[in-house]
């Protein structure tokens, strides 16, 4: 065998809900899908808020989780989590270059590399 019974039942669920999925969207009126366009990223930058927020506690109740949940919604500043193995919901928007020109600033006094020859 070349991979365990979880990886391959993993494999399977995964399978079957993504072809049903695009069964779903395509008979509710999309045109198309792109599934390379599926992302669990939100997902896991969601559960990791809740384990920042849990400190040393690994398993907390459901009291624990919903007063962090409302914590969580409340907060109106949820960012992604910058480590770790997913993508921030808007990638790469930091690193637009802006093509307008920027004018150049008015020196005060000369150079310090000008000589007074």
């Amino acid at each position: 065998m070349f991979i365990s019974w979880q990886t391959f039942e993993s494999l399977q669920i995964t399978c079957h809900s993504t072809v049903e999925l695009i069964k779903y969207l395509l008979s509710n009126n999309v045109k198309y899908v792109l599934s390379e366009r599926f992302s669990q990223d939100p997902l896991e930058n969601y559960f990791g808020r809740q384990r920042s927020m849990g400190s040393r506690r690994d398993n907390p109740n459901a009291r624990v989780f919903g007063y962090q949940d409302n914590t969580i919604r409340n907060s109106k500043s949820f960012k992604p989590i910058k480590t770790g193995n997913c993508k921030a919901d808007q990638e790469l928007d930091f690193f637009k270059a802006s093509t307008e020109t920027v004018p150049c600033r008015k020196r005060k006094g000369k150079h310090p590399c000008e000589s007074n020859d």
